[in-house]
């Protein structure tokens, strides 16, 4: 993974294959990326093409794909470079793919960095890119010329892998590139996601790793721990748009400490607390107050019933732009939003006898989701209802294991996408008859199973709290 969001590689070495018969170009990109792993933390992801190639007819598709997903190429020059079509080929590659975003230049900088390997007779390495910040792999003793005064040839000898001023060359390199790197990680949008207990590892990584591929900065850039003073989390924190918080079943101090962090700091955050153990008494404590930001004024989204997996997609759709969306007219009645599948007519038949039931036993509005309208017109409304709802029922009976899940993931992210800080009052997943063995692993903040049928008696955990 390239420590750059959005891109696949950090680095492409553009050089010619007959300046690697030694050697030099393997030693220069080992050198470099243990160098920059030093320097950043992190393995930066160094491309090259290993193959030896010729001319345009061999310029393969890989190589502009390659080179079109990279941060900052490093042009190896020497006379051969200069005079390869093949490295002319990538260097338009990479300039036709930056012109969309940017152009070459990041503030005053080239993302074309240029190592001079063999320098030219006549010094054309120095007209090459003229721009472009230069590192000479070579030294001239002497300033002795070697091809008389007017041909202004000089002689040379160049630096060599193994020898210390080669090593101090691929230093100050390395330095250079770690700067322009950073530079250009943070342009890009910045997500906090904090530290997580030990036993939410994976999820992390996943979620890391989706914002990255999807042109985020992801912070915190080192492995955090309670043994950095608060000023450290502090300077990680404070450049995000976002606070991501990973909640297992049991109180962890330093998570606590990271979301009394982002609070403070009045960052908008997602919570997302895994639901395979039972909470401990003091976790429940703290998840009742939704990690400390319930009451506060700052816009979090709190997220029980999605799965790990839909967890890096849920992160992702809180930073979507918002949409306001015109509320059902309930007249201040209690509303309840019943999502059953419409295309199936029993499934709609019980859905109507529940919502004239609670219509006539509850006086509360009740609304079903509509058919044979538009698509886009169907999505409007239903996310409407959803925005608005006192209530949310989700019955599945006899309806589609796709249409459930569907479903189950628009009512998840609502609470995120839609009401901003304020949950519904009550939601509930009603579960008809057991045709289908995913139901058992059926998973939420109320899940009610009514095999026999759906009835108000059933369904009072839900009612009670909208009463």
């Amino acid at each position: 993974m390239a420590y750059v969001p959005g891109f696949q590689n950090d680095l492409f070495l553009s050089y010619a294959h007959g300046d690697n018969a030694g050697g030099w170009i393997s030693a220069l990109h080992e050198r470099l990326k243990i160098r920059l792993r030093e320097l950043l933390g992190v393995s930066p992801a160094i491309w090259r093409d290993e193959r030896r190639l010729g001319g345009e007819t061999d310029f393969a598709e890989e190589i502009r794909l390659q080179v079109a997903n990279t941060a900052v190429v490093i042009a190896v020059v020497s006379p051969s470079y200069l005079s390869s079509a093949y490295c002319r080929l990538e260097r338009q590659a990479f300039s036709t793919a930056v012109q969309p975003h940017g152009g070459l230049k990041v503030g005053t900088s080239l993302r074309i960095v240029k190592v001079v390997k063999t320098p030219h007779g006549n010094d054309e390495h120095r007209l090459f890119l003229p721009e472009a910040l230069g590192f000479e792999f070579f030294r001239s003793p002497g300033g002795r010329e070697t091809g008389g005064r007017d041909s202004g040839e000089r002689d040379f000898e160049e630096l060599h892998p193994g020898e210390r001023e080669f090593d101090d060359y691929v230093d100050r390199l390395a330095r250079r590139l770690r700067d322009l790197l950073r530079q250009m990680c943070n342009q890009r949008q910045a997500i906090y996601v904090a530290e997580p207990p030990p036993e939410l590892e994976r999820p992390w990584e996943s979620v890391r790793e989706e914002l990255s591929a999807n042109g985020y900065r992801v912070l915190p850039e080192v492995r955090l721990d309670p043994f950095f003073a608060q000023e450290a989390l502090e300077a990680e924190l404070r450049p995000a748009i976002l606070s991501v918080h990973l909640l297992g079943s049991q109180y962890d101090e330093f998570s606590v400490r990271q979301a009394n962090l982002a609070r403070k700091l009045e960052k908008p955050a997602v919570i997302w607390v895994a639901d395979d153990q039972p909470l401990d008494q003091r976790q429940r404590a703290f998840l009742d107050t939704h990690a400390g930001f319930s009451g506060t004024g700052v816009r979090y989204a709190f997220l029980t019933t999605i799965r790990d997996w839909q967890l890096p997609r849920a992160v992702l759709d809180e930073l979507k732009p918002r949409r306001e969306r015109a509320a059902p007219v309930t007249n201040g009645a209690v509303s309840i939003y019943l999502i059953c599948d419409r295309t199936d007519p029993e499934e709609t038949s019980l859905a109507v006898r529940l919502r004239d039931a609670i219509r006539t036993q509850e006086n509360m509005h009740v609304f079903l989701p509509d058919v044979g309208k538009d698509p886009a017109l169907l999505d409007e409304e239903h996310c409407g209802r959803l925005a608005s709802c006192d209530g949310v029922l989700l019955y599945w009976g006899h309806g589609r294991e796709e249409w459930f899940h569907e479903n189950h993931v628009d009512v998840a992210r609502a609470s995120r996408r839609l009401r901003g800080s304020k949950p519904f009052r009550s939601e509930a997943i009603v579960l008809g008859i057991p045709d289908h063995p995913a139901k058992a692993d059926v998973v939420g903040h109320l899940v009610i199973r009514c095999f026999d049928g759906p009835s108000l008696d059933r369904l009072e955990p839900f009612l009670a709290p909208l009463r």
